[in-house]
């Protein structure tokens, strides 16, 4: 059955009537698969539900690397398994975790909708018992939506500020991190910044690679208040609008399942490959223990080389703490766990020098990464404002 209603009244009438089965929604501009129990939607997914948006915003995130997730995709269409069921079974991801992002994109696939929009409405309807839900599943009332939708409406309609479109990215501009992620926490006071705690959160996303629709998913943080946080970062110059648009992704199933075989039969090809664009992501500023760095410590991209690897190391420390709710006893516990490579770890690598330590019974660590006469220390708790990032004042590393 089809109807035209506008979505506001459609959610209305699927919660009074405690609907249960598949709802495709589609207008001029989107379109999206909405999975509903006794009248809750326990699943939004935008578009006509053939991808998996959600492995996509887990690899955006950097919780999921992308060949693994070619791989789910793979074996998913192999087992008539869903690829959530596998990430959980093969331990790359905690239920809660997924729990998190589920209902995260849930809501903004429901949001993305007006409230007054007409929708075209195909309902596939089955009995409440017939329903497969799964522990990671949202589970948001019908009622809950609606109040959530006006909400939004009158949020958006008090903030003066233009909006930013949902594929829109942003960076941190050049040597703007130390003075927005700065001193203050030593001392235990707040800086002269101004920023909040969830601006600081915002800034510390704008990595050039994550979108704006999906900032409110990685930070918990709500669309219209991301947009006004965004807008307060760019006004004190502490981010900028990724000038060069980012590629669409047009692969395919059959582009994929060739990554798959390539990885099956050609592993040490790839290994090969994956080291080498390592390399040139961080400027190969070590080749090994005994070369000569390709640029001289004074040259102005090995300041922001620098910056990349230490930003590598905090993705995976953040991917860790949402695994196991603590941080790793000591770094290798991250190659082990399959979130760095070895060579990440070893002494004056590509990745220069490391040194790790927890603290506060594993809601903490102290990070320092060295290259030449430059380091790095990253001190962070769970519960604290933000972190201290320092560079020690002309401290040449002892080698």
């Amino acid at each position: 059955m089809t109807v035209q209603v506008s979505f506001k009244n459609l959610l209305m009438t699927l919660g009074s009537d405690k609907r249960s089965g598949q709802v495709m929604l589609e207008t001029e501009k989107q379109s999206a698969v909405l999975h509903l129990m006794g009248g809750k939607v326990i699943r939004a997914i935008p578009g006509t539900g053939s991808r998996w948006v959600l492995g996509d915003i887990l690899e955006e995130v950097q919780l999921l690397p992308r060949y693994k997730q070619v791989k789910i995709e793979s074996e998913a269409q192999t087992t008539g398994e869903l690829p959530e069921e596998l990430l959980i079974k093969k331990k790359l991801i905690s239920s809660a975790v997924l729990k998190r992002f589920q209902d995260r994109l849930t809501i903004r696939t429901v949001l993305s909708f007006d409230s007054d929009e007409t929708v075209n409405a195909q309902l596939e309807a089955i009995d409440e018992d017939e329903v497969v839900s799964y522990e990671w599943d949202a589970e948001f009332p019908a009622a809950y939506l609606v109040r959530e939708l006006d909400r939004r409406q009158n949020a958006l309609s008090r903030i003066n500020i233009e909006v930013p479109n949902p594929e829109d990215r942003f960076e941190k501009k050049p040597g703007i991190a130390q003075s927005i992620l700065g001193y203050q926490f030593e001392a235990g006071e707040q800086d002269d910044t101004g920023l909040s705690q969830d601006a600081r959160r915002v800034f510390f996303f704008c990595n050039g690679t994550i979108r704006f629709e999906t900032l409110p998913i990685v930070t918990g943080i709500r669309l219209e208040e991301a947009a006004a946080l965004i807008h307060q970062l760019k006004t004190c110059g502490a981010i900028q609008p990724i000038q060069t648009p980012i590629e669409a992704d047009t692969r395919d199933w059959v582009t994929d399942n060739i990554v798959v075989l390539a990885t099956r039969v050609s592993t040490i090809i790839l290994a090969i490959l994956f080291i080498g664009l390592t390399a040139i992501s961080t400027l190969g500023l070590y080749g090994s223990a005994t070369s000569t760095p390709l640029f001289p410590a004074s040259h102005p991209i090995y300041e922001d080389s620098l910056e990349m690897v230490l930003s590598e190391h905090l993705n995976a420390l953040n991917v860790y703490w949402h695994q196991h709710k603590r941080y790793p006893a000591n770094a290798s516990t991250l190659v082990d766990n399959g979130l760095m490579r070895k060579n990440s770890l070893n002494g004056r690598g590509i990745h220069g020098l490391v040194a790790y330590n927890t603290t506060h019974g594993g809601r903490g660590f102290d990070l320092a990464i060295s290259m030449g006469d430059r380091q790095l220390q990253v001190s962070w708790a769970e519960g604290q404002p933000f972190m201290s990032l320092r560079k020690p004042a002309d401290n040449p590393q002892n080698d």
